[in-house]
């Protein structure tokens, strides 16, 4: 510990007179955003981890973060802030009665937050404000090349269930959309959207 104070900048050894860490873990939570030499003949840099590659016969590819989604117990007021705390843009509220919710979408650089609020008295949202009164993370979206071949890949391979009838439905963007099974994914509900307008034309056809 001794020898990691020594590495912090004045700066950071001027904030650590008011930290008081119970343990390491705590200390490194606190500084875990700084270069700390740590680990011998590494030139004062950690090792690099290991790192392990996917499967290839995927049949599909995640092209990156969609959005991240949150449920708020007040629409307007979550909104606001996040326009004038971050300079966000934000969306009108759009109803969107087949998945319960009222949406507003909040457009900052390089990621995008979907606000959620209940939308009918059997609005799944409803029960996640329930056990979260505050609100908070709902679930995490991923834009994906190819909707259908995922949800296939997914269920039988991966040993990924889905929620609902399986098939693709329409969200938000207007885009195919799927859910998996939380029970699947390490607590956490993910969703999978098309990336492309291709796909999507085909499925309203």
């Amino acid at each position: 510990m001794d020898k990691l104070m020594r590495n912090l900048s004045p700066r950071l050894l001027q904030q650590s007179k008011y930290f008081k860490p119970t343990n390491g873990m705590d200390f490194f939570r606190a500084f875990s955003s700084q270069s700390v030499g740590i680990g011998r003949g590494s030139g004062g840099r950690a090792s690099e981890p290991t790192v392990r590659s996917g499967p290839e016969n995927i049949p599909y590819n995640v092209k990156g973060l969609a959005h991240i989604a949150v449920a708020v117990p007040d629409l307007s007021q979550a909104a606001e802030t996040y326009r004038t705390a971050f300079g966000a843009q934000v969306s009108e509220p759009k109803p969107m009665p087949d998945q319960g919710a009222t949406v507003v979408f909040v457009h900052l650089p390089n990621v995008n937050i979907e606000l959620l609020h209940p939308l009918g008295d059997t609005s799944p949202i409803s029960k996640f404000l329930q056990k979260n009164p505050k609100g908070g993370i709902h679930h995490v979206c991923l834009n994906v090349d190819n909707v259908h071949a995922a949800a296939e890949y997914l269920i039988e391979e991966a040993g990924v269930k889905t929620l609902g009838s399986g098939l693709p439905t329409i969200g938000a963007e207007g885009k195919p959309i799927l859910f998996l099974n939380p029970k699947d994914t390490a607590g956490v509900l993910i969703e999978l959207q098309q990336a492309n307008a291709s796909v999507h034309s085909t499925l309203e056809k």
